[in-house]
């Protein structure tokens, strides 16, 4: 797993979520909030967890990435209840997302330390 292009592919959600907002266009709620979907997810229920279960830094980023899930999930209702003005402010860095987001790529970088 590529940890670093886990970090920029988890940033690339704002950007997927701000394009939805701006075409108006409904996205797939059940995908964007599974942890267990996009390829760092998948490797943190699989292989990740054989190889690192256990260690602080794994568990950490087990949490802060399926936090980060349920977060995106938020704003990816309220795009498809077409609220897309409030939408955009749960984007914003000092969102509940926001948050997320930096939490997460600041437990990958301490799970690359740590292997």
């Amino acid at each position: 797993m590529d940890l670093d292009e886990a970090i920029g592919k988890h940033i690339e959600w704002k950007t997927t979520l701000r394009s939805a907002i701006a075409k108006q266009a409904s996205v797939d709620t059940a995908t964007i909030r599974s942890d267990s979907c996009c390829d760092l997810g998948i490797w943190l229920h699989g292989e990740g967890a054989a190889r690192h279960r256990g260690k602080a830094g794994f568990i950490r980023v087990l949490d802060t990435h399926a936090e980060f899930h349920r977060r995106a999930g938020e704003v990816a209702d309220t795009i498809n209840a077409k609220n897309y003005e409030l939408a955009e402010t749960m984007l914003d860095a000092r969102s509940d997302f926001g948050a997320a987001s930096i939490a997460v790529a600041a437990a990958i970088l301490g799970l690359l330390k740590e292997t």
